[in-house]
């Protein structure tokens, strides 16, 4: 993932709203509101919905988490987490394929596995 990307993370329990540490601010703004421009500002405590009077961009997302939890038993719970932050913990987990805070990715942890139980 990229510092100046924002990315939209679902694992079918929680909706994550990562966002790089060099997100363009004027989006940020769009979608959390001018609070959450502040590259300091803690995201994670502003909300995602309802959508922000006169950003089609908020419109937007929250159609789109409305749509990702169309059919599902519980509503997910929808956050933002900003890159470099402690609420970016509860983002890094849900990438396991990716490699993340010197963690193995999961293909890699895979291919650790297999040699392992070829070796005995």
């Amino acid at each position: 993932m990229h510092e100046t990307g924002a990315y939209l993370i679902s694992n079918g329990t929680l909706l994550v709203l990562w966002l790089g540490r060099s997100a363009d601010p004027g989006w940020v703004a769009q979608v959390l509101g001018p609070e959450g421009a502040n590259p300091s500002a803690d995201v994670s405590a502003l909300p995602l919905e309802p959508p922000r009077q006169g950003s089609a961009l908020s419109q937007r997302l929250c159609a789109l988490l409305a749509e990702l939890r169309r059919g599902r038993p519980a509503m997910q719970p929808a956050f933002a987490v900003r890159q470099g932050t402690p609420a970016e913990a509860v983002a890094v987990p849900l990438l396991v394929e990716d490699r993340a805070a010197g963690q193995m990715s999961y293909t890699d942890f895979l291919l650790a596995v297999l040699k392992q139980v070829l070796t005995k």
